[in-house]
């Protein structure tokens, strides 16, 4: 059956703050590293196969590991994939909200791909600090593959002037020059954007050895790079033992940590890295 409940192709979602959570948007000192974490969160049904096998309750309590596991990382940034905004196989709650409240995140946006009645999802970026310049782009779609896309936010180096855009992204599962097709829409739409260092994170699904490589491609294109790309204990996805979540960064940044997080949440493993400024 086609998928024919694609999201806009290309608008600025509401960048929600969280009151409670203003002591975390206040940083202002100057820091040599910021964390990021993403994740697929697979619309909260952990390790199971599909979420429409798993109760509402099960669903709430999955979330509520991940923001407990937030809090107890502390991501300045986080960005997530099929994020589930208010959906009828998870009792209609927003999955980046409640990670957010109880996380500590003091802003957060979604950029839903999939909205249908009682049913919204796509990729969300969650931030510590202020988001600006926020907006998701839904790639062309495919005919038997559900919409996919990314979402875009920026902020400042706290104690900078510098501006970082972030991108988060879900590329197609099934093929490789689809996927590249996808980074083609990804570099048409960075190149409308102010230049600026950029941080690319997301559930890529390719992995650095592949033929044709998006994530080797997408670097390419942006002038991206990656850590240890060929390092074979930062595998991401536990099922087939590939890497294909991955963080990326620009040549003004620099990585200083990186890892995949040994506590599955869902079928795939959560990456955390610490980035720094070069400062010039």
């Amino acid at each position: 059956m086609p998928y024919m409940i694609a999201g806009s192709p290309n608008a600025s979602p509401e960048i929600i703050k969280i009151p409670e959570n203003i002591d975390a948007g206040g940083y202002t000192d100057s820091i040599e590293s910021i964390k990021i974490m993403t994740l697929n969160l697979a619309h909260g049904r952990g390790v199971n196969f599909n979420q429409l096998f798993v109760s509402k309750n099960q669903i709430d309590k999955n979330i509520n590991t991940i923001s407990h596991a937030l809090k107890q990382v502390q991501p300045d940034i986080a960005g997530f994939q099929e994020a589930d905004g208010p959906s009828f196989w998870s009792g209609h709650k927003d999955h980046i909200k409640q990670i957010a409240e109880q996380s500590g995140m003091y802003s957060f946006f979604h950029g839903y791909h999939i909205t249908a009645p009682y049913l919204s999802y796509g990729t969300a970026m969650a931030s510590r600090w202020n988001i600006q310049d926020a907006a998701y782009v839904t790639f062309t779609p495919s005919l038997f593959a559900p919409p996919k896309g990314f979402s875009v936010g920026s902020f400042k180096w706290p104690g900078t002037e510098i501006i970082v855009d972030v991108i988060i992204l879900h590329l197609d599962f099934i093929s490789e020059s689809k996927r590249n097709s996808q980074i083609e829409e990804i570099r048409t739409f960075m190149e409308k954007r102010a230049k600026r260092p950029v941080i690319a994170m997301g559930d890529f699904n390719s992995t650095w050895s592949s033929s044709d490589s998006s994530v080797k491609k997408i670097c390419s294109v942006l002038n991206l790079r990656s850590y240890k790309p060929d390092d074979k204990n930062l595998s991401s996805f536990p099922f087939t033992n590939k890497r294909i979540d991955w963080v990326l960064i620009s040549n003004q940044l620099e990585f200083s940590t990186y890892k995949a997080l040994d506590e599955q949440f869902s079928d795939h493993l959560a990456v955390v890295c610490d980035i720094k400024l070069l400062r010039k």
